[in-house]
């Protein structure tokens, strides 16, 4: 193999493993202010069942788009668990509507 393409083939192969390590520190990040606020509201056992059967459904699943579907159904049910109230959108679409008692 060429001397450029090796060196260049490990630089991007260096970039990958960054970009996937701050991705998941930024997840873990954000599943720990989640269990946070779980454990305030007094589901925190709930959220880590929802996030483990989510987590496995998606592990065991090869279509992307599949993925994505879990995902926002794991979203969604996650969004409800917390009794979040707001609207919940997702890439800029609305998935769930504000709770009446927001709107009113």
């Amino acid at each position: 193999m060429d001397e450029k393409i090796a060196k260049h083939l490990e630089t991007n192969k260096k970039l990958i493993q960054q970009h996937d390590s701050k991705n998941i520190t930024k997840e873990d990040k954000f599943r720990s202010e989640l269990l946070n606020l779980a454990r305030k509201q007094g589901c925190e056992n709930e959220l880590k069942q929802t996030l483990d059967k989510y987590d496995s459904l998606i592990r065991g699943c090869t279509n992307p788009i599949e993925k994505k579907d879990i995902a926002l159904n794991g979203i969604v049910e996650i969004h409800r668990l917390l009794n979040v109230s707001g609207a919940l959108s997702v890439d800029g679409v609305e998935i769930l509507p504000q709770t009446r008692s927001l709107i009113e």
